[in-house]
């Protein structure tokens, strides 16, 4: 007697699938990383923004807290001298603008870092002064700088998008203190 080892339908069908679900997870995968791409440049370029106009609040807020010789001296912003009990909350409003100031360097050197490695693909061409990809893609070339910032956007985003959230609550704390400020 000769022992063929058969499979049965049971095993087949599990065999079956086991390759369903790995083909599944792997196109689900797949998906996921190109969804992320696709927001991944809409993104970047509205941290950009973002940076933009925090570098604007943030003058504007160190310009309310440390006034000016030709201030008038009758605006409540610009008081001639702070009174002794205020200087609490001017400290703690000038180390505020201090760590934004921190958090925005940091940011500027995420998108600095991004913007290097989404060039660093490219080759000059001295005869036509053109950009030209290295190598091969999977992605038509006409989407290719689209790309490019998207994918080296992607491994600091999660970095980034926390600076922006720190950032915003260190502005909203700034607020609170000058509001403070105000009110008293």
């Amino acid at each position: 007697m000769s022992s063929k080892p058969t499979d049965t339908p049971l095993s087949i069908t599990s065999s079956i699938a086991g390759i369903a679900t790995l083909l599944f997870a792997l196109l689900a995968t797949l998906y996921v990383r190109l969804s992320s791409i696709r927001t991944a440049d809409r993104e970047y370029f509205q941290v950009k923004t973002s940076l933009s106009w925090y570098k604007t609040e943030s003058v504007f807020m160190s310009s309310l807290l440390s006034p000016s010789p030709s201030a008038n001296s009758e605006n409540p912003l610009f008081p001639p001298q702070q009174p002794a009990g205020r200087s609490l909350e001017y400290s703690m409003s000038a180390f505020i603008l201090e760590q934004m100031s921190t958090l925005e360097s940091r940011l500027l050197d995420l998108l600095t870092e991004t913007e290097i490695r989404a060039g660093d693909g490219l080759d000059v061409t001295a005869k036509e002064g053109s950009l030209e990809r290295r190598g091969w893609t999977l992605i038509p070339r006409g989407w290719s700088a689209r790309s490019r910032v998207a994918v080296a956007w992607v491994p600091v985003r999660g970095k980034a998008l926390e600076l922006v959230r720190q950032r915003e609550a260190l502005g909203a704390r700034v607020l609170f203190a000058q509001m403070g400020m105000l009110g008293a």
